[in-house]
């Protein structure tokens, strides 16, 4: 059961330290293991890694838990954080230790979504021996590089998710977690992917960019947001890894380009209208095309059929296991993931 009072976090100004309340403790489970990457919820009805799990345990030699291993993070908090060193750290160990239980063998790194801007920027912070003795590949799924539209829309008027009834969960319930979640100021459209002049949101009094999102907390009565935007918006790493990169997303899928409210009154508590464009459904393609100018990337594969590409179910395609399986079985036979 979704508990929007044990979600919420808070953020200490002074030291740009983001904790959940007094009592409350989250842990990602499942960490060096599959169980917390397998499904999305606790039923184990919607499928996440599954079925990529199930493909690539049928590599020869392929054992759960110690050549097929899983990192998962707790997606509310976001560079920089004490709690994102942490995972860092304990990232470096299980590459380390994956790499030296499997006979010496580089380790294969698959990411999805955030997770591929989390990789990005812990890469990072690893000097370049350390990544050539025990980074074999990095296949990146649909990485939010650039930042997305959808989260300016979850600060005014949604929280994430947007398919429950208001019945079921009210809309502005939600939204008032997803203020408190410091990924999701983390993840919005960012400079230079979009440019200082271009709209993310308009109102019939202000035009709201890159720049001025400040303005856009302000003016929507939740001036901590501009605090908690500043604290991570220079967080992040977009530039080359430095390994061998292949670059999977969606791609001519209908996704949100921009909001706008036709009423000012409507602002920020209505849900806004939308502008399309081209992705996967949820990120922008600008977004996911940033890892095909790396000089490091050695392959790009998009995928215009919505079930195959969009931005969730992208993790299902055969056809993208298929590549993948090649990539962390072909050269020298090494890699691990």
């Amino acid at each position: 059961m979704f508990r929007h009072d044990q979600n919420i976090m808070n953020l200490d100004t002074y030291v740009h330290l983001s904790y959940f309340p007094t009592g409350v403790q989250v842990r990602p489970k499942g960490f060096g293991n599959l169980d917390g990457v397998r499904y999305v919820d606790n039923l184990e009805i919607i499928s996440y890694y599954q079925v990529m799990i199930e493909e690539l345990l049928k590599i020869q030699g392929m054992k759960e838990g110690v050549s097929l291993r899983a990192a998962p993070f707790d997606y509310r908090y976001s560079p920089p954080s004490g709690k994102t060193t942490r995972y860092f750290n304990r990232l470096t160990r299980l590459i380390e230790e994956t790499y030296e239980i499997n006979g010496k063998k580089r380790v294969a790194i698959i990411s999805h979504s955030m997770g591929g801007l989390i990789f990005s920027t812990y890469l990072e912070t690893r000097p370049l021996v350390w990544k050539r003795q025990f980074l074999h590949s990095w296949s990146n799924i649909g990485g939010v590089m650039g930042g997305a539209l959808k989260l300016v829309k979850a600060f005014v008027s949604h929280g994430v998710i947007e398919e429950v009834p208001d019945v079921l969960m009210s809309r502005l319930v939600h939204r008032r977690v997803a203020r408190t979640v410091m990924s999701n100021y983390w993840m919005l459209p960012r400079y230079p992917v979009w440019q200082e002049d271009e709209i993310l949101l308009r109102t019939p009094t202000a035009n709201y960019t890159v720049t001025t999102l400040g303005d856009m907390f302000r003016d929507m009565e939740y001036p901590e947001g501009e605090s908690k935007w500043n604290a991570v918006k220079n967080g992040v790493y977009i530039g080359d890894p430095q390994i061998p990169t292949y670059c999977f997303h969606g791609t001519d899928i209908p996704t949100t380009a921009s909001y706008f409210y036709n009423k000012q009154e409507n602002f920020p508590d209505q849900v806004p209208q939308e502008v399309l464009g081209m992705g996967d459904g949820t990120v922008p393609y600008r977004s996911l095309k940033i890892c095909h100018d790396w000089k490091s990337t050695k392959g790009v594969y998009e995928y215009s059929d919505e079930k195959e590409g969009s931005h969730l179910d992208i993790l299902k395609n055969k056809d993208m296991i298929k590549t993948i399986i090649k990539i962390i079985s072909g050269n020298e036979s090494e890699g691990h993931v």
